[in-house]
């Protein structure tokens, strides 16, 4: 880079999953100060972004972007999460609410879904094209299309259409774009406001103290932790999925789990039954730290369970 950016655009991925972008944003303020640090406008709209929307882009190389995510299925079960809790409260359309009223697990992967905030946006276009200008730390500058359909095909068509939105902007400033994944973030953020003060050559804020790491992610928000799957709801999110735009976000399809008791779950292994493991073995390469993974590992597992030996676990 010429020189570094000097704003921190924070886009989340869903306005639905946890408002973990909100807790992003707070932690970045906190280190790089509130004049630097803004949160974008969620955005609605059905189509990508236009070539002149990337010219746009392309143009702003003062911005750097903070693209906020969570893993697939945590952030498509916070979505059910979210609507489930409106309808209840009644802040949703009801017919919207009705097709949830007797939907299984599985039935919430498979239904049509409605980016529901932007049916209540559903304004003059002119209250939606702001460009540029701040509101109490938030920012537009692309610009939503309320008036669009906020029908997608499911969860997942929904999502696939907002991580393509983010990978435009990747692929036209590639330099200027960052991958916030909020699973990690969350037990230690201090790694990643590091990583920015050695990349970009931030200034960290003298008011800054970092968070302590986490060991236990749940002593964060319980709500934001996901365990595994029965196997019919597994199977649906494996084949919704699309794992390898996913993979620019660095997920893959081993983030969505199949709980090893689910009742169908030995049609998943050719039929055989999947049985309780009793050795771990770490692959990894020279210096990744797979002696902090093992020793962790095996302070937290009592036998039977085992670590191999130690030729196993190092050899290359």
């Amino acid at each position: 880079l010429d020189k570094p950016p000097t704003k921190i655009i924070v886009v989340g991925n869903d306005i639905h999953s946890g408002h973990g972008h909100e807790h992003a944003a707070t932690v970045l303020r906190s280190a790089f100060g509130t004049d630097m640090t803004r949160v974008h406008d969620q955005i609605f709209r059905h189509d990508l972004l236009d070539q002149d929307e990337l010219k746009d882009v392309s143009r702003n190389t003062d911005i750097l972007w903070i693209m906020v995510v969570r893993s697939p299925c945590e952030a498509a079960d916070a979505v059910i999460r979210f609507q489930q809790d409106a309808c209840r409260r009644n802040e949703l359309p009801s017919d919207k609410c009705k097709m949830h009223e007797f939907a299984t697990e599985t039935d919430y992967y498979r239904m049509p879904w409605y980016d529901l905030h932007g049916d209540s946006n559903s304004g003059s276009d002119d209250n939606n094209n702001n460009n540029n200008n701040d509101n109490e730390g938030v920012i537009n500058i692309i610009e939503s299309k309320p008036r669009q359909t906020s029908k997608f095909d499911d969860i997942f068509d929904m999502r696939r259409q907002k991580l393509l939105m983010m990978k435009q902007i990747m692929d036209a400033v590639p330099r200027h774009v960052k991958i916030l994944r909020l699973g990690e973030f969350e037990l230690n953020s201090n790694v990643f406001v590091n990583d920015l003060v050695k990349e970009y050559e931030f200034k960290l804020s003298k008011k800054y103290k970092p968070i302590p790491p986490s060991t236990d992610p749940q002593s964060f928000n319980p709500k934001h932790i996901f365990s595994c799957m029965e196997y019919t709801k597994w199977k649906e999110a494996q084949q919704r999925i699309d794992w390898v735009l996913e993979g620019y976000f660095g997920y893959n399809r081993l983030d969505c789990r199949l709980c090893r008791d689910s009742g169908q779950a030995a049609t998943s292994n050719g039929g055989l039954p999947i049985t309780v493991p009793s050795k771990i073995y770490i692959l990894g390469e020279r210096n990744s730290g797979t002696t902090f993974v093992s020793n962790t590992l095996a302070e937290a597992f009592d036998p039977p369970n085992t670590m191999g030996s130690n030729l196993e676990k190092f050899s290359s």
